[in-house]
């Protein structure tokens, strides 16, 4: 286990660094979470999937999604999650499927008071090493939105000079709305280990599992209700009916926790 007492890596405990608000992504989403019952998440699942079609990402009904934390040598974004900060952003990589990909995505995700909004780009899972070098990835094919997502996240990240942390892996059932983004999501077995490498697999007696929020009955599952501006009509029961698992859940904060890493300078 990795000590409380100093910084995680002996990073050297100085002034936390600074961010410019400023931020290109457009629109943004609320997301409510919950941590629910399996026979919750079920009877929510069945309803979704009647007005909500499979992400377009996954490779079957359930995916296993694997994500890479980055934060700075001072644990910022941890310590902004935990300060509950109105602007704030983290940076992430993510995998999808249970094998190494050749295609994994950069992701910016920022939060302005209860608003979410989220860039990401895909590139190839051989310039992983690239990102963390401090040069330019490219990826051939790229549309000029995934171009510009890449960069922020590229910036973002020499800025703070973020590196890894974290690694955290669930299973997920994820249905959408392609037109304007609403979402539901299912997410299974979450398991998490740290981790200092630029790495998306981990070491296989490492990972733990995660222990969720104590809520209305014995939870399994964490569900999250994802929308822009108002609910869809077919979702507005779901929400008071949801109401005694509502829960302020991090995944990475959480895992960060377990692990007994936390800010201290």
């Amino acid at each position: 286990m990795i000590s409380t007492s100093t910084c995680l890596a002996r990073d050297h405990c100085g002034p936390a660094p600074r961010f410019e608000a400023e931020c290109t992504m457009p629109g943004g989403r609320l997301e409510l979470k919950y941590c629910v019952p399996t026979a919750i998440a079920e009877s929510v699942l069945a309803l979704a999937r009647t007005h909500l079609a499979p992400d377009a990402l996954a490779l079957g009904p359930q995916q296993r999604i694997t994500s890479l934390y980055l934060d700075t040598a001072q644990l910022t974004f941890l310590r902004w999650h935990r300060e509950g900060s109105s602007d704030r952003f983290k940076l992430r990589i993510r995998r999808y499927g249970e094998h190494a990909a050749p295609v994994v995505y950069a992701e910016v995700k920022r939060k302005t008071r209860s608003v979410v909004r989220k860039c990401r780009a895909p590139f190839p899972v051989e310039a992983l090493q690239t990102l963390f070098e401090g040069s330019d990835v490219t990826n051939d094919g790229a549309t000029p939105q995934d171009v510009e997502s890449l960069r922020e996240f590229g910036r973002r990240r020499r800025v703070s000079g973020a590196t890894p942390r974290m690694l955290i892996t669930c299973v997920r059932e994820s249905l959408r709305d392609p037109e304007d983004g609403t979402a539901v999501t299912v997410d299974r077995d979450l398991r998490f280990q740290p981790t200092l490498h630029a790495d998306l697999t981990g070491q296989e007696r490492a990972w733990r599992m995660m222990r969720l929020p104590v809520t209305a009955g014995q939870a399994t599952t964490v569900v999250e209700l994802k929308y822009g501006g108002q609910p869809p009509l077919w979702m507005e029961p779901l929400i008071p009916w949801l109401a005694p698992w509502r829960v302020s859940f991090s995944k990475y904060a959480t895992a960060m926790g377990e692990s007994a890493i936390i800010p201290t300078c």
